[in-house]
């Protein structure tokens, strides 16, 4: 005591024991900030070390008596420990509660046009679709169903490619690791060439075709087409053979189908199978069938002069005989496509005359020859009638017809 006294050069500190008194939220998911409350923490953030569940946790904010921090992924929860360098550690009482975050897993197309619907497979999507929110590229999309593993929504107008990020309240949210390409919606603009026979390549242009040729099918009326080449506004086919005039059908797949608004005119080699009759006056109504005739400006020649035409069809002319009309055959004339020519000749016949006759009088049976020309070679061609009643033809000549009066006549 009579020594005096001694001050050490610096401070003892004193510092209450490291301890939890409690944390809030109790749960969230991973990524949610937690404040620690308690004592003998550090106001220096790197002396204080976190974990929750055993996985360590970043700490955002420090104090002597809070630490906030972050719950970091892939934690299953537990309890919360603390360390302060120098200090000591402390673990609190209860379990922090992990809610675990929507995964996506997969989705269903992997691309498509606005308005397609698509489906995410993946995990903790919950019930409620008011808790649900999906957007793709940042637009929000529209959902339309939720379940536990599922969510069915329809790809909104506007959205870009990219991934789909799922949120659910409460629970945080997730991303799809792979992209989802959005498209242009499937149209048929234009085709060139407008017609053309099998073998004919044609360039089909419009939207949201697939690059890949395999995944576009097209077809011609009912006919498949062979795809030549694919781009995204572009399509190059071939006609086939046995395909008929129709308008052009694309289905891309994952993309629906699309019609173009026109027809293509499928040409067949032009050809003239029949006519009917083979033979007649002028003024008879002849019949020629084949192929290639359906085209404006198809012209008729009967040995080499025109003859008027009255309906064209593919299959089919109508034309009429007209006076003057010499025996021939005939010719079908298309622009662009040729001329076809019949088989054999339509002959032209003309009316028969009479010029006299011998005798001018007689009984019944009476045996009658008839002068004159246009008469047919043929017997049974051949049809007299006098005052109404047939006569029986007996012999025949290119100018002479002979026959007996009937009776009754």
């Amino acid at each position: 005591h009579a020594q005096g006294t001694a001050r050490s050069g610096s401070s003892f500190s004193v510092y209450a024991p490291v301890a939890i008194t409690r944390f809030a939220p109790a749960r969230g998911p991973a990524g949610t900030q937690v404040t620690i409350t308690g004592t003998g923490f550090s106001p220096t953030m790197r002396n204080n070390r976190v974990w929750v569940g055993g996985r360590p946790a970043r700490v955002l904010a420090a104090g002597e008596t809070e630490l906030r921090i972050e719950v970091p992924s892939r934690v299953q929860g537990g309890n919360i420990r603390v360390e302060v360098r120098g200090r000591g550690t402390a673990e609190s009482r209860r379990e922090f509660n992990v809610i675990a975050a929507p995964v996506v897993r997969s989705f269903t197309p992997s691309s498509g046009p606005p308005g397609t619907d698509v489906v995410l497979q993946g995990d903790h999507f919950g019930t409620s679709m008011g808790q649900v929110t999906v957007t793709l590229g940042g637009a929000a999309c529209a959902v339309t169903s939720v379940g536990p593993t599922r969510i069915a929504l329809r790809v909104p107008a506007r959205a870009s490619s990219g991934r789909f990020q799922v949120s659910v309240r409460g629970q945080g949210s997730g991303e799809s690791s792979g992209a989802f390409e959005v498209v242009a919606p499937l149209t048929v603009s234009s085709f060139s060439p407008s017609g053309g026979g099998p073998g004919t390549d044609v360039t089909i242009t419009g939207t949201g075709f697939s690059a890949r040729t395999r995944d576009n099918e097209v077809f011609l009326g009912s006919s498949p087409l062979r795809v030549l080449g694919a781009r995204p506004g572009e399509l190059r086919v071939q006609i086939p053979a046995g395909a008929t005039t129709g308008r052009f059908r694309v289905r891309t797949r994952g993309r629906g189908e699309a019609l173009s608004r026109s027809s293509f005119r499928v040409q067949v080699a032009l050809s003239i199978d029949s006519m009917e009759p083979s033979s007649g006056q002028p003024g008879t109504k002849v019949r020629l069938r084949g192929r290639g005739f359906d085209r404006r400006g198809a012209k008729v020649l009967l040995a080499g002069r025109p003859v008027r035409h009255t309906g064209v069809s593919g299959t089919e002319i109508e034309v009429t005989i007209p006076a003057g009309a010499r025996t021939g055959p005939f010719v079908v004339r298309v622009p662009r496509m040729g001329e076809a020519r019949s088989r054999g000749d339509f002959t032209v016949t003309q009316p028969p005359v009479l010029t006299a006759m011998s005798p001018v009088s007689g009984p019944v049976g009476t045996v009658v020859t008839l002068q004159g020309r246009g008469f047919s070679p043929t017997i049974g061609n051949n049809r007299v009638t006098l005052g109404g009643a047939a006569c029986a033809v007996t012999s025949v000549g290119p100018t002479r017809i002979a026959l007996r009066v009937p009776a009754r006549a």
